[in-house]
């Protein structure tokens, strides 16, 4: 009898033991992964980061492109009408316009 119950006492020891093992096991499971992410969260956020950055850089870059392609268009635009004013007007040029007018003129007119 005394065998049996010293039997009984060890199993529900190991079993208690073996279940505060799994226990155990799981927390360190969780503790681990809680780590894993923390760095994940950090490896994140520093690439967020540099890739906010980069995207700043780049639309700084992409404005400056517009803003130079802006002023050369504004430049040729102002060359073209200084070239426009300083050509002689001959007489061929005379004529050449006033038929053109006449041909937007008339094609303006409704018809009848």
């Amino acid at each position: 009898m005394i065998f049996a119950l010293q039997n009984d006492a060890l199993a529900k020891r190991f079993r208690k033991l073996r279940s505060l093992i799994h226990v155990d096991f799981r927390l360190h499971n969780l503790v681990t992964s809680r780590q894993q992410d923390k760095q994940n969260l950090q490896l994140l956020e520093r690439k967020l980061q540099d890739e906010r950055k980069c995207k700043a850089v780049l639309e700084q870059q992409l404005a400056t492109e517009r803003k130079a392609k802006k002023d050369q268009e504004a430049a040729n635009r102002a060359s073209a009408l200084a070239a426009a004013r300083s050509v002689p007007m001959t007489p061929d040029l005379v004529v050449g316009i006033s038929l053109s007018r006449n041909h937007v003129i008339g094609a303006a007119r409704p018809l009848r």
